[in-house]
């Protein structure tokens, strides 16, 4: 999710003497008596007209083809950080590629306007701006002194990959960890581009011995990766969750590999945190058997399934935990939250080609007994068929178990000041409902002490809940309507929930 724009004094920013119009042939150098008064990062949007921006370029990626129904072409994405630290990318195509993009140096300090704004589309951005520029051959750039005030590459790290399991699908998020293992070159056939892809998974892990894996595309995946150990820092990769949670470089992906401990580059901006990376692996961590991955019971990597303790669970909703990582506070967080009137009066939520995702704060009421998990195949969690004899058979698997795994799959009312709704809950985000007891075990209560089992149930009811939601419309028998699944559950945590809340009525002014 995008970052709300930091507060910067709205002094004005109208130009003394403007930057020169680049020629055609070459881009022309602005000294600083010109005196350019330039607008930042944190105040453009779409209905400006005159703005100048003083921009470090710091990623300037390479051109690649394109082809749709409209044609085909040449595009060229740049990244471009200002004195506050603030990003924002801008996109060539065609024509403007062939004039800028050979002339423009990564590292370089530029004078940039005459560009249109709009709206970022977030599935393609690796940046916390709501917004990205469109330069064609009519922008005016110039070059700029160097500025020892506009800083480089910045990171936001994930603070552990464990967090990951916090973030959303489609998420951009900046992640660094130590190069465990990769795997060879291979080819995936595309259908959305009807051609053959190259592709190779690199698995990154860090000192909680918590392990990803990370997808590199075309001339990415052809590198060579650089020597096991080393450590990797990714800016705007995207986070996957098909079968556990994932990692995918695309254009906007920056790439830094801290190879050994005499190599300098990016330590820096790494925050120390490739130091602390390599004393890790160097002093045993690399000799790390046994490792969680993120990816699910299907993932590629195998390995037990990774969870989040209670306390991980509740920080992800605020900004000391996973969220952090996409450059929000707590305040801006608690100001994003939806309502469950939204829910209903929102008549395009879900309707998208890719699911809505909201978070609530709500209660839940109520929720049906009679039929709270089914009976799952312990191998490959597809529901099983109890035997005569006890014992329960798999189809998928062609096998028969003495015992078999119970699963939730709950659907419950919550509330909240403004209206109810439904949603639905599985197994990992009900365990947190049922105050972390599993099926298997609210089942054997069940069965020991029907008493203390409805309870249990009570008490679970009428607790307030931090919810994050998946929104998708869905059509069965020629009547579509609005599925609600829980995706990630947690307790509210009083004190964190207290502080934010002062922090969201302090941000009002």
């Amino acid at each position: 999710a995008a970052s709300s724009p930091r507060r910067v004094s709205t002094t004005s920013t109208s130009t003394t003497t403007k930057p020169p119009r680049s020629s055609s042939s070459s881009i022309q150098r602005t000294d600083a008596a010109d005196n350019v008064k330039t607008t930042p990062i944190a105040l453009l949007n779409p209905y400006q007209n005159r703005w100048t921006l003083k921009a470090r370029l710091t990623a300037k990626g390479d051109v690649t083809e394109w082809t749709n129904a409209r044609g085909s072409g040449q595009l060229c994405k740049l990244t471009l950080t200002d004195q506050a630290g603030d990003e924002i990318e801008a996109v060539m195509f065609k024509d403007a590629v062939r004039k800028w993009h050979p002339q423009l140096r990564e590292g370089a300090v530029y004078f940039v306007s005459g560009g249109r704004i709009k709206l970022a589309n977030k599935a393609f951005s690796s940046t916390n701006c709501n917004y990205e520029i469109t330069l064609d051959t009519n922008a005016r750039i110039s070059l700029a002194p160097d500025d020892a005030s506009i800083g480089s590459t910045k990171y936001q790290f994930v603070r552990r990959i464990v967090d990951l399991k916090g973030v959303m699908e489609n998420e951009a998020v900046d992640v660094v960890g130590v190069l465990k293992r990769y795997d060879d070159v291979r080819e995936v056939q595309s259908q959305k581009l009807s051609k053959a892809l190259q592709c190779r998974e690199l698995t990154l892990v860090d000192e909680d011995a918590v392990e990803i894996r990370v997808t590199f595309w075309g001339e990415g995946a052809r590198k060579e990766p650089a020597p096991i150990g080393s450590v990797y820092a990714l800016k705007g990769v995207k986070v996957g969750d098909f079968g556990g949670k994932s990692l995918s470089v695309n254009r906007s992906t920056r790439t830094a590999v801290h190879a050994s401990a005499d190599d300098p580059a990016d330590e820096q901006l790494m925050d120390g945190r490739a130091a602390e990376l390599r004393t890790w692996w160097t002093q045993g961590g690399g000799e790390t058997a046994s490792t969680t991955t993120m990816a699910g019971a299907d993932g590629a990597s195998g390995g037990a399934k990774a969870q989040l303790t209670p306390e991980q669970q509740r920080a992800a909703f605020y900004a000391g935990g996973a969220a952090a990582a996409n450059g929000r506070t707590s305040a801006q967080m608690v100001a994003a939250r939806s309502s469950c009137a939204a829910l209903k009066e929102n008549p395009n939520l879900g309707r998208g080609v890719k699911p809505d995702y909201v978070t609530l704060k709500a209660t839940l009421t109520h929720f049906k007994t009679d039929r709270l998990w089914y009976e799952a195949c312990p191998t490959c969690q597809k529901k099983v068929n109890e035997n005569p004899d006890g014992t329960y058979s798999c189809e998928k698997c062609a096998q028969t178990f003495d015992e078999c795994e119970r699963r939730y799959v709950l659907n419950a009312v919550v509330v909240d000041d403004t209206n109810s709704a439904w949603v639905a809950f599985f197994n990992e985000t009900a365990v947190v409902v049922f105050g972390g007891k599993t099926a298997d075990e609210l089942a054997a209560m069940r069965d020991e002490n029907e008493a203390l089992f409805d309870d249990w149930i009570e008490a679970c009811k009428h607790t307030p809940f931090l919810l994050r939601c998946r929104l998708k419309h869905e059509t069965w028998n020629e009547v579509s309507r609005l599925k609600t699944n829980a995706v990630s559950v947690a307790t509210v945590d009083h004190k964190l929930e207290a502080a934010a809340l002062l922090d969201a009525i302090a941000a009002l002014g």
